[in-house]
């Protein structure tokens, strides 16, 4: 008798998507929340092409991207939560694009 395997698929690349939305939501959040002009597609350009951090998260959400939705057919209990503290990490720097700047 043959035993078929099941393949955890893990949710690396599913993280990384998550984390990319929300970095790039956030920079446009900030951005546009006075409206949109040139200043801020000139803000976005220098942003993707000299924050080597930003690139990097950005990179990282969009290799393997095609692998996210076997991830999320593949999705444990255990890996749901984890990426539900991999979210709540992530809300202050969500709260914090919505907040008004003080001038």
């Amino acid at each position: 008798m043959i035993e078929a395997v099941m393949e955890e698929k893990g949710i690396k690349e599913l993280k990384e998507a998550v984390k990319g939305v929300v970095v790039l939501g956030t920079f446009l959040i900030k951005r546009l929340k006075d409206g949109i002009d040139w200043d801020d597609a000139e803000a976005l350009f220098k942003k993707l092409t000299q924050d080597e951090e930003f690139k990097t998260i950005l990179k990282e959400a969009v290799d393997k991207a095609d692998q996210i939705p076997a991830e999320v057919k593949d999705v444990s209990l255990l890996e749901g939560v984890e990426l539900i503290q991999e979210l709540i990490t992530l809300i202050p720097e969500i709260q914090d694009a919505f907040k008004k700047e003080e001038k």
